[in-house]
Order: structure tokens, then C-alpha cells, then sequence
């Protein structure tokens, strides 16, 4: 699937809800008329000092990962919960990290 299918297939997702679902939540896209299994597979939400935030989702459809980015200000936080504004989707592939932590003994 390309972009432009992906970002069709996508376009009426709750990005809010998927955010706060647990990694792992299955969900159905339509793609070309059949109904198929998507999966969140990961999601950030990075604050900073001025109580504004940088979220991230990111959804496996087939063997495909995509990513939607986006921010929530200030504003919105004196009312309650963020509402993020989404960016664009972007396609991304997986890759896996040695990270090592040094700890005191």
C-alpha cells in the first residue's frame, strides 16, 4: 500500500482515542472494500516545560507501519485532557536497538 492508499484508509481514525488505547488494540480499516485488521503498535506523548506535548502514533496494516504525528499546547490543557493537533502520516519501518544504561552498584 502506498501512501496516498494509506492516508485514505486512515483518514477516519480517532488519532485521540487511538493514543490512549494500549499497544497491541486491534481495529478494522477498509481497504478496497474489505474490511482488514490494523494494530497500534506503539505511541509516545513527550511533555515539555511549558506543559506542551509532542504525541506519536504508530499502527501496523499487513506488514506496513505508519506514524501520525502531532502536538497538543497549553490551551487545551487548562480544560481538561489534550487535544492534539495531528500532522502528516508518514510510513516507517521497525528497526531494533541495543541500549545500554549504566547504573550505580
Amino acid at each position: 500500500m502506498d501512501l496516498a492508499q494509506a492516508n485514505k484508509v486512515l483518514k477516519h481514525i480517532d488519532w485521540d482515542d487511538l493514543l490512549v488505547e494500549e499497544d497491541g488494540a486491534v481495529f478494522a480499516v477498509v481497504i478496497d472494500g474489505e474490511a482488514v485488521l490494523a494494530t497500534k503498535v506503539h505511541s509516545e506523548e513527550k511533555e515539555d516545560a511549558e506543559n506542551d506535548r509532542s504525541v506519536c502514533v504508530v499502527v501496523l496494516i499487513g506488514n506496513q507501519h505508519f506514524r501520525k504525528e502531532g502536538w497538543g499546547g497549553v490551551g487545551s490543557h487548562c480544560y481538561g485532557d489534550y487535544e492534539a493537533v495531528w500532522g502528516a502520516l508518514t510510513e516507517v519501518t521497525s528497526t531494533q536497538k541495543t541500549i545500554t544504561v549504566y547504573e550505580t552498584v
